[in-house]
């Protein structure tokens, strides 16, 4: 059971989950991918922009474009805690926040997950039967 305040979570109509902290990055992850993908807006994650064009087909994929980046990094942006979102203050690329995310807090590589790690190996105690 999670003991965090309300200003904590992220709340929204796709799901209500723990915001983004040192320590809880793959459970995140998981969370703010499917509220991106129900939210028609985990393309923007991966997608390039649509090519320049003057038609009404060329102007709509632009536009979808441009929707989907602005409801990924809006997601994100709201999904994680004010200490975190001093990382990319004032960048409004997706991939560019999601690739400084996962730079600074993915896989044991980073200083936060070898925290982790070392806080899950200290916290192990043997059982009387093992």
């Amino acid at each position: 059971m999670s003991t965090s305040s309300s200003t904590e979570q992220y709340n929204s109509k796709y799901g209500n989950f723990e915001k983004l902290t040192k320590l809880n990055y793959l459970r995140w992850r998981d969370d703010i991918t499917g509220v991106l993908m129900s939210m028609e807006a985990y393309e923007a994650l991966t997608e390039q922009p649509p090519p320049n064009g003057n038609t009404a087909a060329a102007r709509a994929a632009t536009a979808a474009y441009t929707t989907r980046r602005a409801k990924a990094v809006t997601a994100i942006r709201l999904s994680v805690t004010n200490e975190i979102r001093t990382l990319f203050e004032g960048n409004q690329n997706p991939v560019e926040i999601w690739d400084i995310l996962k730079k600074q807090f993915d896989s044991t590589a980073s200083q936060a997950g070898r925290t982790k790690l070392n806080m899950e190996f200290y916290s192990i105690r043997q059982e009387t039967n093992e």
